[in-house]
């Protein structure tokens, strides 16, 4: 069985005419290392960032992403996480966001 998974990017200028320049930061906050069961990260964005993206990686093998959203309130909160999936495997998720911000 071959997992498949089809993404999209959106791409914007750091400057755009009549508007102004803008502040874009990539930030990530692992979870602990857990020997089976759940590995979940949670990260809010800063104050005066709006949350542009989400995403999350996981370090384990034989380990499912299973939770990747943004919490219902004030579009600022970021959950992950992860699971075993068939047997126990030891792993962590880790949490990334991109920000952004006009300068």
């Amino acid at each position: 069985m071959t997992a498949r998974i089809r993404a999209y990017a959106i791409g914007i200028k750091e400057t755009i005419e009549k508007f102004g320049s803008l502040d874009i930061s990539y930030e990530s906050y692992p979870s602990n290392t857990v020997s089976t069961g759940y590995a979940n990260s949670s990260m809010s964005t800063e104050e005066g960032w709006v949350l542009a993206s989400i995403g999350a990686d996981t370090n384990g093998s034989g380990r499912m992403l299973y939770k990747m959203n943004r919490e219902p309130y004030g579009n600022t909160n970021i959950s992950v996480g992860t699971k075993d999936h068939h047997y126990s495997a030891s792993g962590s998720v880790t949490a990334w966001m991109v920000q952004v911000k006009k300068h």
